[in-house]
């Protein structure tokens, strides 16, 4: 149980402002907020519900970027963990997981092999890569990465 609330505790990172990487804990109370806000909007469709933070309504625009963002650290950490699975076979799941949630979310040291008292030379040198590669998008919050990779973002104004 401890082993799983630290890698909870991993994911949500710190919070807004801070300079620590992960989902944050803005965005987790976005979220989940949204999520409730859609479950009473299945029984009750023609509800008008507004989502505030701290007495501030929330833009329906913010709101669709918090999820927009929460699903694609989700997806992208569930991409990372099969890459790594595939490039270490031999490593159990638990290091894996540790492993590309520390890296994700730039925290240091997982849990098992990629430990505090650990480190990570045991990894092959594509695993190192793909693991970096995992960094520089926690780091930059998915969002920087994925401009690169817009036709918009390279024509000429």
């Amino acid at each position: 149980l401890a082993k799983v609330i630290l890698l909870g505790l991993m994911i949500i990172g710190g919070c807004a402002g801070s300079t620590s990487c992960g989902i944050k804990v803005a965005r987790i109370v976005v979220f989940i907020k949204a999520l409730f806000r859609q479950i009473r909007l299945a029984y009750r469709p023609n509800l008008i519900l507004k989502l505030n933070m701290n007495g501030r309504p929330l833009s329906e625009k913010i709101i669709t970027g918090v999820i927009f963002y929460v699903a694609l650290n989700f997806f992208g950490t569930l991409i990372g963990i099969f890459g790594l699975a595939i490039m270490q076979p031999q490593v159990n799941m638990s290091t894996i997981i540790s492993a590309v949630l520390a890296c994700i979310n730039n925290i240091g040291p997982g849990l098992e092999l990629v430990g505090p008292t650990e480190n990570y030379d045991f990894l092959r040198p594509i695993s190192k890569l793909w693991l970096s590669l995992l960094m520089l998008f926690g780091r930059l919050e998915f969002f920087a990465i994925l401009v690169l990779f817009l036709p918009s973002f390279w024509k000429k104004f």
